[in-house]
């Protein structure tokens, strides 16, 4: 799947990863998270959701993390238990996402893809819906070399029908120099 973004989505060439943005890396921080009337996955008529992100733009999450049930490592909240409207607490639950690249011209053509899933324990996890956010405006804020937020509701699909709704604020921000 990472490929897929990869390729229709671009990537950051050589010559332009880093050309018109300021030196330093970048994150994707949230500071809120919570979806609403989720579809049940469950027999009980809940859901056990987390999120799963994907980018071509993001960096691997850390060496040694691995995913679920020994799948490829993914960068992911943690899971809420039996709730069809799910809080996340930000940033316990949910990660600073790191990205590749360090151009505004790059971001400001991504968009940040987000599926949210149902955990389940004995059998393969399912997809409760899937969701995108343009990124553009960060790319505009990365360009001018200062941080810029996303406060916004996105309506989640699955199998082109609604799946109810991802709410958000994110902010990229300069990661500090250690």
């Amino acid at each position: 799947m990472q490929t897929m973004f990869g390729m229709c989505c671009g990537g950051a060439g050589a010559d332009e990863a880093g050309a018109d943005a300021p030196e330093g890396e970048w994150v994707l921080r949230f500071s809120s998270l919570s979806a609403t009337a989720l579809n049940p996955s469950d027999i009980n008529g809940k859901s056990d959701p987390y999120v799963v992100f994907f980018g071509a733009f993001l960096a691997a999450p850390p060496a040694g993390q691995q995913g679920r049930r020994g799948a490829a490592a993914r960068w992911t909240t943690s899971t809420v238990n039996c709730d069809l409207n799910p809080y996340w607490k930000c940033p316990e639950q949910v990660p600073a996402l790191p990205l590749l690249v360090a151009s505004a011209a790059v971001i400001r053509r991504e968009y940040l893809f987000f599926r949210i899933m149902d955990e389940d324990t004995l059998t393969a996890d399912d997809v409760i819906g899937c969701g995108r956010l343009f990124l553009g405006p960060l790319g505009d804020a990365m360009a001018a070399g200062r941080e810029g937020s996303i406060d916004t509701t996105l309506v989640l699909t699955h199998h082109g029908r609604r799946a109810g709704t991802l709410s958000l604020e994110v902010t990229l921000e300069k990661r500090k120099a250690k």
